[in-house]
């Protein structure tokens, strides 16, 4: 391998245009699949973390197992459903608030 690439005339390769367009493309395809590879692996570890979280401050505050599965798996039903679905995730439990909710909060301790 390193003797072939010994053997490439870089410059003479670098000033044919269609050479050059090849590489161009190559490079900035190469970069587009990291980029997106690396943006969907940091979401997955920040959903994670907000996760470990979660569960954390659900039991520091007494929740059950069974509750804390059902807010966690609450939030599995609503990606199925979409943004803009037919039903609202109530992640505040009956019995844990004085009333329910009707639209989608962000900190699911807020109640």
């Amino acid at each position: 391998m390193r003797d072939l690439m010994a053997e490439i005339d870089w410059n003479t390769l670098l000033q044919q245009p269609d050479a050059l367009g090849m590489l161009i493309g190559l490079g900035s395809m190469t970069i587009i699949i990291l980029g997106v590879t690396i943006a969907v692996q940091w979401r997955k570890v920040q959903q994670a973390k907000y996760n470990a979280e979660l569960k954390e401050r659900m039991i520091e505050r007494g929740f059950t197992a069974e509750e804390i599965e059902r807010v966690i798996n609450a939030g599995a039903d609503q990606k199925r459903v979409g943004k803009r679905g037919a039903h609202v995730v109530d992640v505040c439990l009956p019995g844990r608030q004085e009333h329910a909710r009707r639209e989608p909060v962000k900190d699911p301790m807020s109640c």
